[in-house]
């Protein structure tokens, strides 16, 4: 049996939002933040394609405005799209129409071109508070965190990894695997770098092993 787990309420992740899926079936729910991103997007869509994965995509709107095709693509290979709001912003520092923005534009981007009205929601780095949460309940958004972050990202803008570094970091994406993976996990990954796309197969290969299997938040939510 699956349950929704109820919400618990703080100003960041992860001791807030809907980090687990209540169950105790040996499944897991795979999330890729931030995309769509040319480059990357496409080789995490064609290694869950050759997997037989479906994820949860927490789109940015500002991105999915320039890429229409990519968020086309995601959501035509049977995975979920959700609202990461317009420009990637901390939501805590935001109230009134400046929040409402984040929220409506997006859901508007993603009707504009998918034609259906996401449920889904996940606050930039986690942060919320109670005026997010009232804000998200009037559009219907379930709001979303994670249980596991692997933390396949980098931080700062045009930075270039070695391939040394980048190892060095998909090393630390299966150590917070290995050591946090349990039945009803929401993963927290990235659509943003060379990590996520050398990390991702990895990920499902030891998920797998373990003998969980993967399912997108769609399925119970």
């Amino acid at each position: 049996m699956i349950l929704v787990c109820s919400l618990a309420f703080s100003g960041y992740q992860p001791s807030g939002l809907l980090n687990n899926i209540s169950t105790t079936q040996r499944v897991v729910f795979l999330t890729f933040d931030d995309g769509p991103k040319i480059g990357v997007t496409e080789p995490i869509l064609k290694i869950l394609a050759s997997e037989n994965v479906k994820a949860t995509f927490f789109m940015v709107g500002d991105n999915m405005a320039k890429y229409p095709d990519l968020v086309e693509m995601t959501y035509a290979q049977g995975h979920d799209v959700g609202n990461h709001t317009y420009d990637h912003i901390r939501l805590d520092n935001l109230a009134g129409d400046d929040l409402d923005y984040q929220l409506q534009e997006t859901n508007r981007v993603i009707v504009d071109i998918l034609g259906k009205t996401p449920r889904l929601f996940r606050p930039p780095g986690g942060r919320f508070n109670h005026m997010i949460l009232e804000t998200l309940a009037k559009y219907g958004l379930i709001p979303i965190g994670w249980a596991i972050n692997t933390s396949d990202y980098i931080e700062g803008t045009n930075v270039h990894l070695s391939a040394a570094a980048i190892q060095m970091k998909v090393n630390e994406v299966m150590g917070a695997v290995r050591e946090n993976l349990h039945p009803g996990a929401i993963i927290l990954m990235h659509n943003g770098n060379e990590i996520g796309i050398q990390a991702l197969p990895l990920v499902i290969q030891y998920v797998r092993s373990q003998g969980y299997q993967f399912r997108k938040l769609s399925d119970v939510l």
